[in-house]
């Protein structure tokens, strides 16, 4: 199915397509990473990203039990590339990816990390700006992986 859709499309499309799936591909390793984190260490917990995540699962076995979820139903989304419901799959890494960026924006804007220290605000932010750009990013991604824009034939 997948190939019958490139062989339709041009090269402006295809790039378009694999920019969404190489966001999808960088989140969906993220949360793993996260997963193995938290599962060998609670502390990790703690850190900026993990901290708004950690206050809403509380025990650390269920955050890694989340992310890991989260990972499956992702790749499980990139099996329908034109479907709706690979798109409907994507969102529980989109909600966990927005959780955590919001976490570091709290921190942004408060001044002060989840474990008490205190920054300036452009310092977390120098720190947090990257997760806090791939929460659109990936809504982009995502977007564009499931082909939203595309022309009706």
């Amino acid at each position: 199915m997948m190939l019958r859709y490139f062989n339709k499309t041009g090269l402006k499309d295809r790039l378009i397509w694999h920019s969404g799936a190489t966001v999808i591909g960088y989140v969906t390793v993220l949360h793993l990473t996260w997963a193995a984190l938290v599962s060998f260490d609670g502390a990790a917990m703690m850190t900026t990203p993990l901290a708004a995540l950690a206050h809403i699962f509380g025990y650390h076995w269920l955050l890694a039990a989340v992310f890991v979820a989260a990972a499956i139903c992702a790749t499980a989304g990139c099996m329908f590339p034109v479907h709706i419901s690979g798109l409907i799959l994507m969102i529980p890494q989109q909600a966990i990816l927005i959780t955590a960026a919001s976490g570091a924006m709290e921190a942004i804007l408060s001044g002060m990390y989840p474990d008490g220290t205190m920054r300036w605000w452009g310092f977390i932010l120098a720190d947090q700006v990257a997760l806090v750009l791939l929460a659109p990013a990936y809504t982009i991604g995502i977007l564009s992986f499931h082909n939203v824009w595309r022309r009706s034939e």
